[in-house]
Protein backbone atom coordinates (compact mmCIF):
# COMPACT_ATOMS: atom_id res chain seq x y z
CA UNK A 1 0.00 0.00 0.00
CA UNK A 2 0.99 3.41 -0.95
CA UNK A 3 0.81 6.80 1.07
CA UNK A 4 -0.89 8.43 -1.62
CA UNK A 5 -3.89 5.98 -1.40
CA UNK A 6 -4.59 7.38 2.61
CA UNK A 7 -6.50 10.12 0.85
CA UNK A 8 -3.65 12.61 2.58
CA UNK A 9 -2.76 15.71 2.12
CA UNK A 10 0.80 17.25 0.75
CA UNK A 11 1.64 18.80 3.74
CA UNK A 12 0.09 15.37 5.63
CA UNK A 13 2.56 13.30 3.54
CA UNK A 14 5.80 15.51 4.11
CA UNK A 15 5.20 15.10 7.82
CA UNK A 16 4.42 11.24 7.59
CA UNK A 17 7.58 10.75 5.30
CA UNK A 18 9.54 12.65 8.14
CA UNK A 19 8.19 11.18 10.76
CA UNK A 20 9.13 8.04 9.46
CA UNK A 21 12.29 9.27 8.43
CA UNK A 22 12.89 10.26 12.50
CA UNK A 23 11.50 7.15 13.43
CA UNK A 24 13.96 5.31 10.88
CA UNK A 25 17.16 7.05 12.08
CA UNK A 26 16.48 6.77 15.52
CA UNK A 27 16.31 2.81 15.14
CA UNK A 28 19.38 3.06 12.95
CA UNK A 29 20.75 5.19 15.76
CA UNK A 30 19.53 2.60 17.97
CA UNK A 31 20.83 -0.21 16.25
CA UNK A 32 24.22 1.27 16.06
CA UNK A 33 24.59 1.97 19.23
CA UNK A 34 23.65 -1.04 20.87
CA UNK A 35 26.37 -2.85 17.82
CA UNK A 36 28.92 -0.43 18.92
CA UNK A 37 28.10 -0.86 22.87
CA UNK A 38 29.01 -4.59 22.20
CA UNK A 39 32.09 -3.97 20.03
CA UNK A 40 33.38 -1.43 22.55
CA UNK A 41 32.86 -4.20 25.72
CA UNK A 42 34.74 -6.28 23.38
CA UNK A 43 37.36 -4.50 22.98
CA UNK A 44 37.71 -3.79 26.53
CA UNK A 45 37.97 -7.16 27.18
CA UNK A 46 40.92 -7.56 25.00
CA UNK A 47 42.67 -5.12 25.93
CA UNK A 48 42.09 -6.19 29.45
CA UNK A 49 43.27 -9.99 28.10
CA UNK A 50 46.33 -8.13 26.30
CA UNK A 51 47.63 -6.47 29.12
CA UNK A 52 47.75 -9.76 31.58
CA UNK A 53 49.47 -11.48 28.85
CA UNK A 54 51.98 -8.50 28.45
CA UNK A 55 52.53 -8.72 31.98
CA UNK A 56 52.98 -12.71 32.11
CA UNK A 57 55.50 -12.67 28.94
CA UNK A 58 57.25 -9.66 31.32
CA UNK A 59 56.83 -12.13 34.46
CA UNK A 60 58.61 -15.15 31.65
CA UNK A 61 60.93 -12.41 30.43
CA UNK A 62 62.48 -11.92 33.78
CA UNK A 63 62.28 -15.48 34.96
CA UNK A 64 64.67 -15.94 31.33
CA UNK A 65 68.42 -16.79 32.34
CA UNK A 66 70.26 -13.38 31.01
CA UNK A 67 72.75 -14.17 28.29
CA UNK A 68 76.24 -13.84 29.47
CA UNK A 69 79.21 -12.57 27.13
CA UNK A 70 82.31 -14.40 26.82
CA UNK A 71 84.31 -11.98 29.39
CA UNK A 72 81.56 -12.64 32.24
CA UNK A 73 81.73 -16.13 30.87
CA UNK A 74 85.85 -16.67 31.29
CA UNK A 75 85.63 -14.33 34.58
CA UNK A 76 83.12 -16.90 36.34
CA UNK A 77 85.19 -20.11 35.22
CA UNK A 78 88.42 -18.25 36.62
CA UNK A 79 86.70 -17.21 39.87
CA UNK A 80 85.60 -21.18 39.99
CA UNK A 81 89.09 -22.40 39.80
CA UNK A 82 90.18 -20.00 42.39
CA UNK A 83 87.78 -21.15 44.74
CA UNK A 84 88.24 -25.15 43.84
CA UNK A 85 92.05 -23.82 44.40
CA UNK A 86 91.69 -22.24 47.45
CA UNK A 87 89.69 -25.27 48.73
CA UNK A 88 92.34 -27.38 47.85
CA UNK A 89 94.98 -25.42 49.82
CA UNK A 90 92.52 -25.41 52.75
CA UNK A 91 92.15 -29.16 53.01
CA UNK A 92 96.27 -29.71 52.55
CA UNK A 93 96.83 -27.23 55.17
CA UNK A 94 94.50 -29.13 57.41
CA UNK A 95 96.09 -32.63 56.47
CA UNK A 96 99.56 -30.55 57.66
CA UNK A 97 98.20 -29.43 61.04
CA UNK A 98 96.85 -32.71 61.78
CA UNK A 99 99.90 -34.43 61.06
CA UNK A 100 102.12 -31.95 62.90
CA UNK A 101 98.93 -32.53 65.84
CA UNK A 102 99.20 -36.56 65.27
CA UNK A 103 103.46 -36.59 66.23
CA UNK A 104 103.05 -34.04 69.09
CA UNK A 105 100.80 -36.20 70.90
CA UNK A 106 103.04 -39.08 70.14
CA UNK A 107 101.31 -40.74 67.05
CA UNK A 108 102.57 -41.84 63.70
CA UNK A 109 102.19 -38.48 61.37
CA UNK A 110 100.77 -40.84 58.93
CA UNK A 111 97.61 -41.58 60.45
CA UNK A 112 96.69 -38.79 58.70
CA UNK A 113 95.89 -40.33 55.94
CA UNK A 114 93.14 -42.40 57.44
CA UNK A 115 91.15 -40.16 59.84
CA UNK A 116 88.64 -38.18 58.90
CA UNK A 117 88.37 -34.91 60.39
CA UNK A 118 86.22 -33.49 58.23
CA UNK A 119 83.54 -31.63 60.27
CA UNK A 120 85.03 -31.79 63.05
CA UNK A 121 85.54 -28.53 65.09
CA UNK A 122 87.48 -29.02 67.94
CA UNK A 123 90.17 -31.23 66.35
CA UNK A 124 92.84 -30.91 69.82
CA UNK A 125 89.49 -32.76 71.59
CA UNK A 126 89.08 -35.36 68.50
CA UNK A 127 92.94 -36.37 68.59
CA UNK A 128 92.71 -36.26 72.39
CA UNK A 129 90.26 -38.86 72.24
CA UNK A 130 92.04 -40.42 69.44
CA UNK A 131 95.09 -40.83 71.61
CA UNK A 132 93.12 -42.35 74.53
CA UNK A 133 91.49 -45.37 72.09
CA UNK A 134 94.81 -46.21 70.38
CA UNK A 135 96.74 -46.15 73.95
CA UNK A 136 94.24 -48.54 75.01
CA UNK A 137 94.22 -50.76 71.89
CA UNK A 138 98.04 -50.47 71.62
CA UNK A 139 98.09 -51.68 75.94
CA UNK A 140 95.96 -54.42 74.68
CA UNK A 141 97.66 -55.93 72.04
CA UNK A 142 100.24 -57.42 74.14
CA UNK A 143 98.77 -60.99 74.43
CA UNK A 144 100.88 -63.78 74.63
CA UNK A 145 99.81 -66.97 74.39
CA UNK A 146 99.99 -69.70 78.02
CA UNK A 147 99.99 -73.17 76.75
CA UNK A 148 102.53 -73.11 73.77
CA UNK A 149 105.40 -75.33 74.04
CA UNK A 150 107.88 -75.54 71.37
CA UNK A 151 108.22 -79.24 71.00
CA UNK A 152 111.04 -79.01 68.04
CA UNK A 153 113.37 -76.12 69.84
CA UNK A 154 114.38 -78.56 72.68
CA UNK A 155 115.16 -81.58 70.42
CA UNK A 156 119.05 -82.48 70.98
CA UNK A 157 121.40 -84.78 69.20
CA UNK A 158 120.65 -87.96 71.05
CA UNK A 159 116.70 -87.16 70.36
CA UNK A 160 116.96 -86.35 66.65
CA UNK A 161 118.69 -90.02 66.60
CA UNK A 162 116.28 -91.93 67.90
CA UNK A 163 113.02 -90.77 66.51
CA UNK A 164 111.75 -92.95 63.50
CA UNK A 165 111.14 -92.03 59.70
CA UNK A 166 107.51 -90.12 60.55
CA UNK A 167 108.91 -88.06 63.49
CA UNK A 168 111.81 -86.71 61.40
CA UNK A 169 109.93 -85.94 58.63
CA UNK A 170 107.48 -83.90 60.84
CA UNK A 171 110.17 -82.32 62.34
CA UNK A 172 111.32 -81.43 58.50
CA UNK A 173 108.40 -80.26 57.76
CA UNK A 174 107.83 -78.01 60.95
CA UNK A 175 111.22 -76.75 61.57
CA UNK A 176 113.38 -77.32 58.27
CA UNK A 177 116.70 -75.12 59.85
CA UNK A 178 116.47 -77.21 62.86
CA UNK A 179 116.48 -80.26 61.19
CA UNK A 180 119.03 -79.45 59.08
CA UNK A 181 121.66 -78.39 61.97
CA UNK A 182 120.36 -81.97 63.27
CA UNK A 183 121.03 -83.90 60.80
CA UNK A 184 124.84 -82.83 59.76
Amino acid sequence: MELTELGLSEEQLTGVNTYLEDQLQAKLQSEGDKIRTKYNNKIKEYETKIGEYDTTIQDLQSKLPVQKTPEQIENERRIKALEDKDREIAKKEKMLELQQKLGDKGLNSQLHKFINIEGVEDLETYLGELVEVVGKTSNSNTYKPKNHTTNNSNITKADFQKMNYQQRTELYSSNPDLYKLLSK
